[in-house]
């Protein structure tokens, strides 16, 4: 069917409002579930220190005579760990122009760039860190300080995967700076699982959590231990949302994926013994103007601490 002749059309006009929906859609994630589950604590000096101790092996021997004296029991002292603070930053910065135009979606473009993007980008590096593969570094005045992350902590209890699975009970001493060695590129097994918390459970931990990437939470799920989904939304410390329950010999853990997992690792944590340790908690401030911008200083300083690395463990070097 024709259009009429001289039809005014609305691809012909000049002065039709645009239609732009006045919201912003993001689908990018925020969960941080480390942060969720891990306790919060004050740090305050950019090495941060902490105090370990374990009871003595039990015996069948303690048996004294009759009437006797008493033998003093030799006293241990305790362990002090140590992890350095990090200094993370994000600073959006806005001209004067786009913040006076009139924008969808947002009042004003530099408020929406600190607070819908770059504060939770700032929590996504803190939780990538916390869990990452990195030493720890000591500043210096050219070296910005790093915190070792949660793989350079868990070396008491470790399960390698390769062309022969490898158990390795390497003791940290002070700082996380343990050197890492990789296997050869395995799929993970329920028989890793096992094995590594029953390795845990002989030390004394009793984890809780399970963390993983996408790959292994899928393998995970299909193990014979996983007994359904639960929802765990009315304790604080406790993660929000479904997760699936895996019944080991050794107790009931939820398995929970993470995104920000290093890729092949797995971790196997009591999150009562994990702190985030904050020498800054998240703070911004006013940059000062070089021009016609404005800018914020979004700012954390912080640091993992592993309260006790025997509590937990990890499996590395999954496919």
């Amino acid at each position: 069917m024709a259009i009429p002749t001289g039809t005014f059309m609305s691809k012909n006009a000049a002065g039709n409002r645009e239609d732009l929906q006045d919201a912003i859609y993001n689908v990018s994630p925020e969960e941080t579930p480390f942060l969720t589950a891990a306790k919060r604590m004050k740090a305050t000096n950019t090495y941060h220190e902490w105090q370990v101790d374990a009871l003595a092996a039990a015996t069948a021997g303690n048996a004294k005579l009759e009437g006797d004296d008493a033998t003093t029991n030799t006293t241990t002292a305790t362990t002090r760990f140590g992890n350095f603070c990090q200094i993370a930053t994000k600073v959006p910065r806005v001209s004067g122009t786009q913040r006076r135009i009139d924008t969808a979606g947002r009042s004003d473009e530099l408020t929406y760039q600190v607070e819908e993007k770059r504060w939770p980008e700032l929590k996504l590096d803190v939780e990538k860190t916390c869990l990452g593969l990195q030493k720890g570094v000591v500043r210096t005045s050219t070296v910005a300080g790093v915190s070792g992350g949660m793989a350079r902590w868990l070396f008491n209890n470790q399960m390698k995967v390769g062309t022969a699975d490898a158990h390795t009970t390497t003791a940290i001493t002070t700082a996380p700076t343990v050197t890492m060695t990789a296997g050869t590129a395995t799929a993970l097994t329920e028989a890793d699982l096992q094995t590594l918390m029953g390795t845990i459970w002989a030390q004394g931990g009793q984890p809780t959590m399970i963390l993983c990437g996408a790959t292994n939470k899928a393998r995970i799920s299909k193990f014979a231990g996983i007994a359904g989904i639960t929802n765990q939304a009315s304790k604080a410390n406790t993660i929000i949302g479904a997760a699936d329950r895996y019944l080991s010999d050794f107790g009931e853990l939820s398995v929970v994926p993470c995104r920000q997992m290093p890729a092949g690792n797995v971790y196997v944590i009591d999150p009562e013994y994990w702190a985030v340790a904050y020498l800054r908690p998240y703070e911004r401030s006013d940059l000062a103007r070089t021009g016609d911008a404005d800018r914020k200083l979004l700012l954390v300083e912080f640091t993992l601490a592993a309260l006790n690395p025997k509590s937990s463990g990890k499996i590395y070097t999954t496919t």
